[in-house]
């Protein structure tokens, strides 16, 4: 939601539809489990006393593991989660290694290929890199097959100038701008699958701010004044962070099939990049161009490990599977280490629910101290599809309110909110906008355990001042690590 004045924004509550009056399926099925053990307790205990102190706990059982939170999350809800994970151990597949250091590299295929794309297992297993004969503006660009997700994906390099210190006329011409881009790709009948954004913040040193000085700096400024502010760079090293962003587009294979566009999904990912190159013009982000696969893999190696420093320049590299990204691997239950990386993945689970202004991811995006990632995955929705869901949500509003009324119950302001902002959905639908399904995440990255739990420390604190709620994906930090990779995942 958005406001008139200034420009200030609220976002809905986490939507949590149940089956009946806002209860969901695996609530009922363990409070119903409980009250059913209890009655057997009962009727089987030869004592009244004792069996009514069975069935009362029983109950109560029942109820603590359906409606009981623990971390974000009711009982019933993590047992999924605690029993894929505690198969993946007993599997022995939470660790993995990537055999082609120990095999050698496959024979390349046809077309520059590799003949297995799918060799090595982790976050990364099922991807490839392929380098089409299309490129952009003369450019060749690299693009990711995911075959468990039956997308392509393609990866822009992106900079932009301080948004958060420009005045608030030049932040909304941006702002219309960047929604102007969001509406072109939801247009009717798009190929785009999924988009995604994606911050870094990295530790930078003193020869990053010496090239952006050599290359913003001006000519005819005083030779002491150049002087004086070179050896002020040149001492701000250790302290320095540099800032890398990516745009990522996804289409699926299903619906470039269905549209039978003669060059496939890759020539389809590098016209959707041409287009968002020119359309982000207006915003004043710009594209530094497609990564190649040497830049892509290079990146997704340093995402993995830490430790690696950033050498030459956007390039091209092998093609072919993603082995080696990482070398190998440890799903933990509360983190994912990788090559020499320790990681430890966020979901942003609930967006500012005051009004903010548009810099309100400000806390979380600068001033980091330690590595982190920030993603965003959207998916554009169809108008027809958004409005018969939208429709859909105030029936069942509606019908969830009326059972409550009947049996007594109140309903609470967290609930009116979620009615409030079905109507609102509603009216910016009939008013042509588009709309998206949207998922955030957070990685924070280290070299060590240590360093791991200040960094998560530092990110939790910056995502409380930006009023966002992070839960920390206990049992799915393999896969939420692949979240923040510019591979465009993360939603179901």
């Amino acid at each position: 939601m958005t406001t008139a004045e200034g420009r200030r924004y609220r976002f809905a509550p986490l939507e949590r539809r149940g089956v009946i009056a806002g209860v969901r399926a695996g609530q009922l099925v363990a409070a119903t489990t409980g009250l059913v053990a209890g009655v057997a307790a009962l009727r089987a205990a030869r004592s009244p006393l004792l069996g009514a102190v069975l069935a009362a706990s029983l109950a109560a059982g029942g109820a603590a593991v359906a409606w009981l939170p623990v971390k974000g999350r009711t009982t019933e809800e993590w047992a999924p989660v605690g029993w894929s994970w505690a198969r993946a151990r007993l599997a022995g597949r939470h660790r993995h290694v990537d055999r082609a250091c120990l095999v050698g590299s496959p024979p390349p295929g046809p077309g520059g290929g590799t003949t297995d794309a799918s060799a090595g297992r982790g976050p990364l297993a099922g991807c490839e890199v392929l380098v089409p004969p299309v490129g952009l503006g003369g450019r060749r660009m690299a693009i990711v097959q995911d075959r468990q997700c039956g997308t392509f994906v393609g990866v822009l390099a992106v900079r932009a100038s301080g948004f958060a210190l420009v005045g608030g006329e030049e932040q909304r011409r941006r702002l219309d701008a960047w929604a102007a881009v969001l509406s072109g790709l939801a247009r009717e009948g798009t190929l785009v699958h999924r988009a995604q954004w994606v911050l870094r913040v990295v530790p930078g040193d003193a020869d990053d701010l010496l090239r952006h000085l050599e290359a913003a700096g001006s000519p005819g400024a005083p030779a002491d004044a150049t002087a004086s502010y070179r050896e002020l760079v040149e001492g701000a090293g250790p302290a320095a962070r540099r800032h890398e962003a990516f745009l990522a587009l996804a289409v699926h294979r299903r619906r470039v099939r269905s549209r039978g566009e003669a060059g496939g999904a890759p020539e389809v990912v590098a016209r959707e990049l041409r287009a968002l190159e020119a359309a982000l013009a207006p915003t004043d982000i710009e594209s530094e161009g497609p990564l190649g696969a040497g830049a892509l893999r290079r990146l997704l190696r340093e995402m993995a490990d830490p430790a690696l420093a950033r050498a030459g320049t956007r390039g091209r590299g092998q093609v072919g599977a993603l082995g080696g990204v990482p070398m190998a691997g440890d799903g933990g239950w509360s983190m994912y280490r990788c090559d020499g990386g320790y990681h430890a993945s966020y979901w942003i689970a609930e967006w500012p629910r005051v009004d903010v202004g548009p810099e309100f991811l400000t806390p979380l995006l600068l001033g980091a101290q330690h590595r982190r990632t920030v993603s965003l995955v959207l998916e554009p929705v169809p108008a027809r599809r958004a409005a018969r869901e939208a429709e859909a949500a105030r029936t069942a509003h509606m019908a969830d309110d009326e059972l409550r009324r009947r049996g007594g119950f109140i309903t609470s302001a967290r609930r009116r909110r979620e009615q409030e902002e079905v109507l609102i959905r509603e009216t910016e639908l009939a008013d042509g906008h588009a709309l998206y399904r949207y998922s955030g995440y957070a990685t924070a990255s280290a070299r060590s355990s240590e360093e791991l739990a200040a960094a998560c420390s530092e990110l939790e604190v910056a995502a409380a001042r930006a009023h966002l709620d992070l839960r920390r994906l206990y049992g799915q930090q393999a896969e939420a690590f692949s979240w923040t990779l510019p591979l465009a995942r993360g939603l179901a």
